[in-house]
């Protein structure tokens, strides 16, 4: 029998036809088969002819294969009926099956003289006629055509649209109908149409948060931290607007805080005003930047003369000797949120609870001879008043002596040791050790536990002393304060190289000028920043440590500009009280 197969739908159902009967031949006899295919519970009959004898029964059963080795639909293949005599190539299955029966006959009829046969007898003699012996297979196929099975011929898919250049979209491909189904699954069933999703969008950006205001441009904010409201003094290191921003919580001057422009400076200018012409007053917690570069600040209270604090000198760790003026007082101002504590050694004695920019202050402090250690969840800054009394709140003022711009803590930190004291960070019992290079090139170390100081080394003050470089031991972080200069004024504390510059402001009227610098090297001291006249000292020591000292009057001005060639603290007297302050550069 034959198994012919009609194709397959969309869906992967496979429809077959089957020829039914068996190869019951006798010689020279032909016999016709029904072969039935079953779709949508439809039955179509087709008459097809095979012809053959029953030593040729295997030639009757063809595979019906196409070309490429695809299951066959009746149209649009060309076919290969394999038998034992080898393969024959049709355009149609028509055509295949006409091939048989030519074949056939032809194998019969040989010995007849025209086209045609009259008859076939048992004994094998053939009379010829003109009319064919056997039936054509084709007029039978062809007279029950409108009943033969027809696939849904489509054509090939498109390419896919190229609408993908806004991502999230889709692209379209189609195919169109060639020709209708007779009698076989409708065209209507076959997917004509298929979409599918281009590139995903990538996820959006982030909103893209704003910056808070920042008057200051970045550039470093000074913070008044009781350095005095009768006045003050602001030098600029280049030509910008210079701001003054209120800190005070007062909702009839602006609520929480405002900023107004406090001048425009020329490079190298200083500009002196005094409290009285700020609404206000000054105010602790009030800052002072430049919207372009660099600012130096000092305050006056009376004849104290005060630094106020730079913004670098913020920290969460912080510690430092206490040698005398009880009580003390530690403000505090938070730059973040921030749990701030005070121990006296490493006994908690006290705690605060600050949100950014709030501060306030740890008062009645009475420990002389020991050290006092501030630790913080967040950075603040922090400076030291003695006999500070016991203020409440944030008192624009207060205290008469050694009011001290306190630098966090590190491992090493560099200054003059005129009436120097050394401690070290510790949180826990044991010893410490502190290890000093010098300009003098004389080393000395220090030891001490966790609630002591020390005398620094070589405390001649800053004309006749040098400068030095500690470094606690693996571990040790170091606080160390200097107390005048031998003449009893305020004190400043030695500062680490990452808070060190080279290029200095003078903002008022000073006695001295002491460097002391990461190494040899040289200063250069000018009247103002532009002028000509120009002094040129030596930064004398070794590659580690290196000191410059001047008391020339014509360097000693408000407006006097330095430039060092190694990072270096620049500690100045001022001229009014002899309070030692810093200038902390740019």
């Amino acid at each position: 029998f034959f198994n012919i197969a009609f194709g397959c739908s969309e869906q992967g159902k496979r429809r077959q036809t089957q020829a039914l009967g068996k190869c019951t031949f006798s010689a020279f006899s032909y016999t016709y088969y029904q072969a039935i295919m079953n779709y949508n519970q439809r039955t179509w009959m087709v008459t097809l002819a095979a012809l053959g004898v029953s030593t040729v029964c295997a030639e009757l059963q063809p595979k019906i294969t196409s070309s490429s080795g695809r299951v066959l639909n009746f149209t649009g293949h060309d076919f290969v009926f394999t038998t034992d005599s080898g393969s024959t190539s049709h355009s149609s299955i028509l055509d295949a099956l006409e091939d048989i029966r030519n074949s056939k006959q032809d194998a019969i009829t040989e010995s007849c003289t025209t086209s045609a046969i009259k008859a076939i007898n048992e004994d094998g003699t053939v009379d010829c006629l003109d009319d064919d012996v056997i039936p054509s297979i084709m007029r039978q196929v062809e007279s029950n055509a409108y009943r033969l099975p027809r696939v849904c011929e489509l054509s090939s898919w498109s390419e896919w649209s190229s609408n993908c250049s806004v991502c999230g979209g889709n692209q379209t491909r189609t195919r169109s109908i060639i020709r209708e189904a007779n009698n076989s699954i409708p065209c209507s069933e076959y997917v004509l149409e298929q979409v599918r999703m281009c590139a995903a969008c990538p996820p959006p950006p982030p909103p893209v948060e704003e910056p808070p205001y920042d008057p200051c441009n970045g550039n470093e904010r000074f913070y008044n931290m009781n350095a005095g409201t009768a006045e003050v003094r602001v030098a600029s290191h280049v030509a910008q607007n210079v701001v003054y921003h209120r800190h005070a919580n007062n909702d009839g001057q602006g609520g929480r805080g405002f900023g107004m422009r406090y001048g425009a400076f020329a490079a190298g200018q200083v500009v002196v005003r005094a409290g009285s012409t700020f609404q206000g007053g000054i105010r602790n917690g009030d800052y002072i930047c430049g919207t372009k570069g660099g600012v130096e600040v000092t305050g006056r209270q009376g004849s104290a003369e005060r630094d106020w604090t730079p913004a670098r000198l913020n920290g969460t760790e912080f510690v430092m000797p206490v040698t005398r003026e009880a009580p003390q007082a530690m403000v505090v101002l938070a730059l973040e949120p921030a749990t701030v504590t005070l121990y006296y050694g490493l006994v908690e004695a006290n705690a605060l609870f600050l949100e950014a920019e709030e501060m306030y202050t740890f008062t009645g402090i009475s420990r002389i001879g020991a050290n006092i250690r501030i630790n913080a969840t967040g950075a603040i800054l922090l400076t030291y008043v003695g006999q500070a009394g016991t203020p409440t709140g944030v008192p624009s003022y207060f205290g008469v002596s050694d009011f001290i711009n306190v630098s966090p803590v590190s491992n090493e930190v560099f200054g003059v040791p005129s009436t120097g004291y050394v401690t070290t960070y510790r949180t826990s019992g044991g010893n410490s050790r502190v290890d000093f290079q010098c300009s003098n090139n004389r080393n000395a170390t220090r030891t001490m536990n966790a609630v002591q100081f020390r005398t620094a080394p070589y405390s001649a003050g800053h004309s006749g002393g040098p400068a030095c470089r500690a470094v606690g031991a693996a571990g040790v972080n170091v606080g160390i304060t200097s107390i005048g200069d031998g003449d009893g004024g305020d004190g400043t504390m030695w500062l680490s190289r990452s808070a060190m510059r080279t290029r200095f402001l003078v903002s008022t009227r000073i006695q001295h000028i002491a460097l002391a610098c990461a190494g040899r090297g040289s200063a250069t001291l000018y009247r103002s920043m532009g002028s000509t006249t120009r002094q040129v000292l030596p930064i004398a020591g070794n590659a580690l440590i290196g000191k410059a000292y001047t008391t020339n009057p014509a360097f000693l001005v408000a407006g006097t500009f330095v430039n060092t060639t190694v990072p270096c603290v620049m500690i100045i007297d001022g001229a009014v009280g002899g309070d030692e302050m810093l200038a902390f550069g740019y």
